[in-house]
């Protein structure tokens, strides 16, 4: 496989706090006006990471995960003075900066700003930043370790298992040795965070190599940054009213269930809105409809209990997970509850929530699930008897048969659905 990687990388990495040495310098206003005024820069105080540029007309610009802020900025005779008039973090201050000389600087208010790199270098420095935090070391500078046909490429020194998976190839051998497995070439962007384009063209099959497995926790969190404690804290143990308005409104969920081996299942359910009845603040009840009569999710409940939930709501692209224990019930008083078309289900499932909480808009975002543009005819696929009997019995050849045999199923979908 030849791969040709298009890496465009600004300084992502933030350093965890503050590494003065020897050579720690207090920038004056000149070098902050021509190291750090118009630049996008990446910069972590406490849990808040936010992406920062001091504009050239004297505004300021914030982005963060908690939300965006903005001020202006006017230089002193020792530094700059800020007022932040929107934002998490508000209020007029005098700030100094000092570089530490490596792409990094410490800000008087305990903030540490990473500048991105220099034109034509790669920066990995979030990598080596937790390397760094991991070994109480001093994260490693810019380092040129290879050329592409006469442009400088750069990376970090780091082991492979301490770069992104997009790094390919670029550990601390393949930096020594030949970068042609694949060549890099290295730019940067006018805007913080980091893009990577990568163009394949591959003369064979492609493998999973087995270097680049992640085989320990320790590895993968090694490889993200910490979670954000806002993440941590949205995690609740009872059904709130925000997680029971929206189960309320949803008509969809998915349960992941175990069996006793550990072996995975996730099954689709799905019912008028609301069909997920909510019997207390700790308990949902699910109903189980007629199916094929696998019984792959009840089945793993009575040998592990544990499960896990996602709700959907059609045109909300945040969605709402629930971890916890089930049991099954056939209780005629609750299953009356869930009635549908004078059809009582046979059994249902008593979930006894341990965790619930919201979930980000991404992946819906990503995928476009709900927008009609991008929805598929599903005519260009087989129909599912065909696929079915192609994978078991053969489907006919007939295709006056075969249309005979999707309407009987169609015919069997309106008459069992409940």
């Amino acid at each position: 496989m030849k791969d040709v990687l298009k890496i465009c990388v600004v300084s992502v990495g933030l350093v965890f706090g503050s590494h003065l040495d020897a050579s720690a310098e207090t920038l004056s206003p000149e070098r902050i006006q021509s190291e750090l005024i118009g630049q996008d820069l990446q910069g972590r105080m406490g849990l808040l990471r936010a992406s920062l540029r001091y504009n050239t007309n004297g505004t300021i610009e914030m982005r963060s995960f908690v939300g965006t802020g903005g001020g202006t900025w006017e230089l002193s005779d020792t530094g700059m003075c800020v007022d932040i008039t929107s934002g998490p973090r508000q209020g007029e201050e005098c700030l100094t900066f000092t570089d530490n000389g490596d792409g990094t600087y410490d800000v008087s208010n305990g903030m540490t700003l990473v500048q991105p790199c220099p034109s034509g270098h790669t920066n990995f420095s979030r990598q080596a930043s937790r390397l760094a935090a991991a070994q109480s070391d001093t994260p490693p500078p810019h380092r040129h370790c290879a050329r592409d046909r006469g442009r400088e490429a750069s990376c970090l020194l780091l082991p492979r298992s301490h770069l992104p998976y997009h790094a390919g190839q670029i550990g601390r051998l393949d930096c020594r040795t030949s970068l042609l497995r694949p060549m890099l070439r290295a730019s940067v962007k006018s805007w913080a965070g980091f893009h990577v384009e990568r163009e394949s063209r591959m003369t064979g099959t492609p493998t999973l190599d087995p270097a680049y497995i992640v085989r320990s926790e320790d590895e993968l969190r090694a490889s993200f940054p910490p979670t954000h404690d806002i993440a941590v804290k949205k995690c609740l143990n009872q059904i709130d009213k925000h997680a029971r308005a929206f189960i309320e409104r949803s008509p969809f969920v998915c349960i992941g269930t175990q069996s006793r081996d550990g072996s995975a299942d996730v099954s689709p359910r799905g019912d008028p809105c609301g069909f997920v009845k909510i019997l207390d603040e700790k308990t949902l009840l699910i109903p189980d409809r007629p199916g094929n009569n696998r019984l792959d999710t009840l089945s793993n409940i009575l040998t592990n209990p544990e499960v896990a939930l996602l709700f959907l709501i059609p045109g909300f692209d945040d969605t709402l997970r629930v971890n916890g224990r089930a049991e099954l019930t056939r209780d005629p008083e609750l299953l009356a509850m869930m009635m549908v078309n004078d059809r009582v289900p046979g059994i249902a499932l008593a979930v006894h929530v341990r965790e619930v909480f919201i979930h980000c808009a991404k992946a819906l975002r990503r995928s476009r699930l709900w927008d009609a543009e991008c929805h598929q005819d599903r005519s260009e696929m087989p129909s599912l008897m065909k696929i079915v009997l192609d994978q078991t019995e053969g489907a006919p050849d007939d295709a006056a048969e075969q249309q005979r045999l999707d309407e009987g199923l169609e015919e069997e979908y309106r008459r069992t659905m409940y």
